[in-house]
């Protein structure tokens, strides 16, 4: 073992005990907020029932915006569009990544009812800054609980992590299927394209998060790593990654496209699953509408059986 790695997992260990030092001090918060009875055994008493996550980073509205990007008037056409195409036939829950606060509202009306949303802003812990918010149809699920949590040392409060450029969070929701009675636990997130400690132990914080949660928890998002980088491996030791435990693949290769078309594409956008959750599909879907890309992201889909 060279001297970097050996330097480099003593890093690890330190990160991941200062991690779990932190929400063994804030242990009722967390359990307070997610746990909710016996998750596990209420859904082993009911009838399988399959669902989907969609997950899609949307590019916030921006005055700078990237070289062919359209304005945010003319891509939510789009963004709403996939979003009610892809819901129509199966219950599923929603994850968006870089939303701002008037975006939510575009998409919240453009969906139409029964059409809901849990979330808040990065910055404030209301409505400033980017969300990373759940959507749900009312008619389908009933929200059980809800918080966010702040990737880094003070998980309770607006802060930013480690070596972080901004803000980042997970939204978790515990939601109850109304018509079978399952019950789920959801936590959407975005990772730091800046900071690599912080993108690191944002894998380790949500991991201890997961772990206080009973019965089946499904993670998705924007994480800013591809799957060689320490973030993604950290969380495959512990979650299955539905593009590589999935009975049905199919869609593009890449996540990340840039808005021109023919440009270099990368994988940063995932969605993961409880070790032994049966995931029956894994999608990564087109964002073109009206011949330009919707977003600088593709939509993910992933459908389970829980």
């Amino acid at each position: 073992m060279g001297l970097g790695t050996t330097i480099a997992n003593k890093l690890m260990k330190k990160a991941e005990k200062k991690v779990k030092e932190h929400h063994s001090n804030s242990k009722s918060n967390y359990q307070g907020d997610v746990n909710h009875g016996k998750v596990e055994d209420r859904n082993a008493e009911l009838p399988p029932l399959q669902v989907q996550i969609y997950t899609h980073n949307i590019r916030q509205e921006n005055n700078n915006m990237m070289k062919g990007e359209e304005p945010w008037s003319k891509r939510k056409v789009g963004v709403i569009g996939l979003i009610n195409k892809h819901s129509q036939s199966i219950p599923t829950l929603v994850g968006l990544q870089e939303v701002k606060q008037n975006q939510l509202n575009d998409i919240i009306q453009g969906l139409g009812k029964p059409w809901n949303f849990f979330g808040v802003g990065r910055d404030d812990g209301k409505s400033k800054g980017e969300f990373a918010p759940i959507l749900y149809k009312t008619d389908e699920w009933d929200l059980v609980s809800g918080k966010t949590y702040w990737l880094g040392e003070t998980p309770d409060h607006p802060s930013k992590g480690w070596d972080a450029a901004f803000p980042r969070i997970v939204t978790v929701v515990v939601m109850k299927h109304k018509k079978s009675g399952k019950v789920i636990n959801y936590l959407n997130t975005h990772y730091d394209h800046k900071g690599k400690k912080a993108r690191e132990n944002s894998s380790l914080q949500i991991i201890d998060l997961m772990s206080k949660t009973e019965g089946t928890s499904l993670l998705s998002g924007d994480f800013n790593s591809q799957e060689h980088e320490e973030a993604y491996q950290t969380l495959s030791k512990s979650l299955f990654e539905t593009s590589c435990n999935c009975h049905e693949k199919c869609g593009f290769k890449d996540t990340c496209t840039g808005f021109e078309k023919g440009g270099s594409e990368s994988s940063i956008d995932f969605i993961w699953a409880t070790k032994g959750t049966p995931i029956l599909k894994h999608e990564i879907i087109d964002h073109e509408c009206n011949g330009s890309y919707c977003s600088d992201h593709r939509p993910v889909t992933a459908i389970f059986e829980v």
